[in-house]
């Protein structure tokens, strides 16, 4: 099927729309190229499906249009909806906890079976997450801005403890400061009594025996 101007889909079960799309040949093949530019977009393998929208993608997941992601033009990032007006039955989160839990979630590199090369990735597992945060919808998948929430709410609680640290380690050195000061009095004092009994010592010496 092809649909638009200068649209072609060549391979069997693909699909071309929009402008200056093609198929390029591949099977089951779904490309869709916007009117930005003269140049074509390709598809490049088999099962692909390619779009070009250089005005950015919206992805909405509720009939508000309120909940969902964006990738913006230009842009290799989404972003995806958080404000706190579209939450409810928010709770405070202990950071001691967070941390206690993330002990427990290993950590791992690992390939996708189904990705080709070999690909290396690194990360928890969804069930062992799933376990210990009971975050998402279930413990097959990781929510970007679960695990986010996860790593957040920990930094915040090693910076607490770093803080901690530091003023007991500013309350030691200052003791350890009154510490040496106290010393150098005792020297002090130690150098002035040794320095009377040595001359009472000598006024002892010089005087004639009896």
């Amino acid at each position: 099927v092809a649909l638009g101007y200068r649209t072609s889909a060549r391979g069997n079960y693909s699909m071309a729309f929009g402008y200056r799309a093609s198929t390029n040949g591949h099977t089951g093949a779904k490309v869709f190229g916007d009117a930005s530019t003269t140049d074509s977009i390709l598809a490049v393998a088999n099962n692909e499906f390619a779009v070009r929208a250089s005005g950015g993608y919206r992805f909405r997941t509720n009939a508000t249009l309120t909940t969902g992601c964006n990738l913006p033009a230009g842009s290799g990032v989404f972003s995806c909806s958080s404000s706190r007006l579209l939450k409810e039955g928010v709770e405070p989160v202990d950071g001691g906890d967070v941390l206690a839990r993330i002990r427990r979630v290993p950590v791992n590199t690992w390939s996708y079976s189904s990705e080709a090369g070999g690909v290396r990735h690194m990360g928890p597992f969804a069930e062992d997450f799933h376990a210990a945060f009971g975050l998402g919808t279930d413990d097959t998948s990781i929510g970007h801005l679960d695990i986010a929430g996860v790593t957040f709410a920990g930094v915040q609680a090693l910076d607490a403890r770093t803080l901690q640290l530091d003023a007991r380690v500013s309350g030691q050195a200052a003791e350890m400061e009154q510490l040496r000061a106290e010393n150098r009095s005792l020297r002090a004092g130690n150098a002035e009594l040794e320095a009377r009994i040595a001359r009472i010592e000598a006024l002892l010496a010089a005087q004639p025996a009896p």
